[in-house]
Order: C-alpha cells, then structure tokens, then sequence
C-alpha cells in the first residue's frame, strides 16, 4: 500500500487479534504490513476499554499456554509409563519364549502352537519412537519452566520463543 495509505477495519481488527499473541513483527510479517503500522496499532491498543493493557492479555494467553502444556506434559508421561512398562514386559515374554525354545530343541506341533499363540500377544514397542517422545517430553518441561532447551547446533531457544 501507498504511504498513508487507509486500511480496511477488518485487517486492524485482524491485526489486534493477532497482538495479543504475537510480537508486532511477527505480525507484521504474517499479514504483509508494514512494522511501523502494526507498531502504531499497538500502541493504540494498549489500553483497551475495560481498562486491561495488552501486556496483560499476553501474560494471560502465556499463563494458559503453560497450565495447557503442563497438562500434555502429565499425560504424555502416564502413556510413556504405560508404554515402557508394555515393553518391559514384552521383553520378558520374549526371553520366556525363547528359553522354552532353546531347553525342548525339537517342538511338537501343541507346543508350536502354544509359542507362536504367546508371540501373537507380544506387542512391540518402537524404540526411537519412545526416545523422541521423551525428548520432546524433556523440552515442554523446560519450557513450561520458562528454561531453554539445547537445540542441535548449539541454538539455545525459550519459552519467549514459542509465544
């Protein structure tokens, strides 16, 4: 748009809405205005007419992201719990079968059945799949700790960063 240029009230009022949970050039960037607008329509919206500022409903969005994180971060660990222990005892079950393999040598076709019937119960866990989800488990802790997690590269990056 042209310098001094009007906007439609739609893009302000999309541009408000976005303010409260983003910083001014992100906004900016999101909707192709230029900074020094967006920065304007900050300033004007810092007091709104109940008398709340936008810092305040920025710390109340981030106050609900953490409560919200802290949620996942609780049952994310019951099913990791859950999912480490199913594979523990998969692990024993196998040994079992294996063991039972190994001291009768050669199977009878009852007892074939009864180890293959015990390995169709088996269920097996994905290895990586539980390593990256207790990572990323470890990151939303530190994040809802308001501490930074070591990126790959040496990029340390904040809670600041993901609101």
């Amino acid at each position: 748009m042209a310098r001094g240029e009007k906007h439609s009230d739609e893009i302000k009022e999309k541009a408000r809405a976005l303010l409260v949970f983003k910083n001014a050039s992100a906004v900016a960037k999101e909707l192709g205005l230029p900074y020094s607008t967006v920065k304007t329509w900050e300033k004007e919206c810092m007091k709104t007419t109940s008398g709340e500022n936008l810092e305040e409903l920025r710390n109340e969005k981030k106050r609900a992201f953490v409560a919200s994180a802290w949620e996942l971060i609780e049952k994310t660990e019951a099913i990791l719990a859950r999912r480490v222990e199913r594979a523990a005892n998969s692990e024993a079950v196998l040994d079992e079968i294996v063991s039972e393999i190994v001291e009768e040598g050669e199977l009878t076709p009852d007892k074939k059945k009864a180890i293959l019937t015990k390995l169709s119960l088996v269920r097996l866990e994905n290895v990586k799949e539980l390593a990256v989800l207790l990572g990323t488990l470890y990151d939303k802790q530190a994040l809802a700790c308001k501490e930074s997690t070591q990126i790959f590269g040496g990029e340390e990056r904040k809670f600041e960063d993901f609101v």
